[in-house]
């Protein structure tokens, strides 16, 4: 993939944005590892903004420049680890994308926090009668061997996100006008994201939403039925300390009130959060756990990252629960989930020493420092 050098060189150096990639040495070894790694294809495209991905005809995955840059800089880290060139040529496949930059970061943050200085990717191991490849595997002088398997599901949600994508950036300007009390979070949800919107739709539901919050209506569901297209929203006023009304959603996305402010919070802390419901979810999740959980070798000290994608947090870690902690073959095993590219939940079925180390050493680490 061709890269034009001088012209992201020059953005980055005016740019007080990108801290940490001022070094231009580092940063030309950034690109021209990069420009190694990406095939010459229409499926990918890069400017100044980032990185464009395009995955289907209606999914396109965007990657900010910074996190490109930061990507790119933990690559550089791996290129004399075993088995680097298997993990770079998963970046050929568009679809991998997504999945690829989250293993990377769960690497890094192992790398980092476990203080090693050998890492292998893609470890050939025996398990039953088969031979399995993890994503990566370190060695801990006080743990031994720690097989890692990482599964993010942005990837598999990208078309029903792209829906209520589209939907923030029709919508969003005139929800981001509302005057909502700092004590208040609007959680609006669709059955179906719309596949198309209108005036009509825009201005009866930003208007609902400003009269529930005259009258200070809140913690009360309200559904709104628009009988031109046959959309049916609901939307709630619902004071923070309560938690996510719309739990059996599996998409939410935050909408940031401030265009500056890219940083996702904690949910219950956001002023606007969009749901739609995805009726495959609790199918997906099992299927990618225990895909996982096929993995690495239950014998052995093995670590699973899960990385979802705006499914509220307790469905998480409830199915996950059943399908891991309740099963003492995987005592040596540890879950993390990743959100906000913070380990926010640590599930694991035994607490002897070796796991007390491992959960010591992960709790509350942010993955991209």
């Amino acid at each position: 993939m061709l890269i034009n050098f001088s012209e992201l060189i020059t953005h980055i150096k005016e740019n007080n944005a990108y801290p940490g990639f001022q070094d231009m040495r580092l940063l030309q070894n950034i690109l021209s590892l990069w420009s190694d790694i990406l095939p010459s294809s229409n499926s990918f495209s890069i400017d100044i903004n980032g990185i464009d991905i395009l995955q289907s005809k209606e999914s396109k995955y965007h990657v900010s420049l910074l996190d490109f840059l930061q990507c790119g800089k933990e690559l550089l880290t791996f290129r004399d680890h075993t088995n680097f060139n298997l993990l770079v040529k998963q970046f050929e496949n568009p679809q991998q994308f997504s999945s690829i930059l989250f293993e990377v970061r769960c690497a890094r943050f192992c790398y980092d926090y476990f203080n090693i200085d050998t890492l292998e990717f893609s470890p050939l191991v025996k398990i039953g009668q088969k031979t399995k490849s993890p994503d990566f595997k370190i060695f801990v002088p006080q743990i031994g061997e720690i097989f890692c398997e990482c599964k993010s599901l942005i990837s598999f949600n990208r078309v029903n996100s792209c829906r209520v994508l589209k939907f923030i950036k029709y919508m969003g300007p005139k929800l981001k006008q509302i005057v909502i009390p700092d004590n208040i979070r609007v959680e609006v949800f669709f059955t179906k994201c719309p596949r198309h919107f209108n005036r009509n739709l825009n201005e009866q539901l930003v208007a609902s939403i400003n009269e529930v919050i005259r009258l200070k209506r809140y913690n009360v569901p309200i559904e709104l039925n628009f009988i031109n297209s046959g959309d049916k929203i609901s939307f709630i006023c619902i004071e923070k300390y309560h938690p996510i009304f719309f739990q059996d959603s599996s998409i939410a996305i935050g909408l940031p009130m401030d265009d500056h402010d890219k940083s996702l919070k904690e949910q219950t802390e956001q002023k606007i959060i969009i749901f739609e419901k995805d009726n495959s979810f609790p199918s997906l999740l099992k299927t990618q756990v225990e895909d996982a959980i096929t993995q690495v070798p239950s014998e052995k000290n093995s670590i699973i990252f899960i990385e979802p994608f705006g499914y509220p947090q307790d469905m998480y870690f409830q199915k996950i629960n059943n399908l891991v902690l309740n099963n003492i073959k995987y005592r040596n095993m540890l879950c993390c989930i990743v959100m906000y590219n913070m380990v926010v939940k640590l599930l694991h079925p035994s607490a002897d020493n070796k796991e007390k180390i491992i959960r010591s050493a992960l709790k509350n680490k942010n993955i991209l420092s």
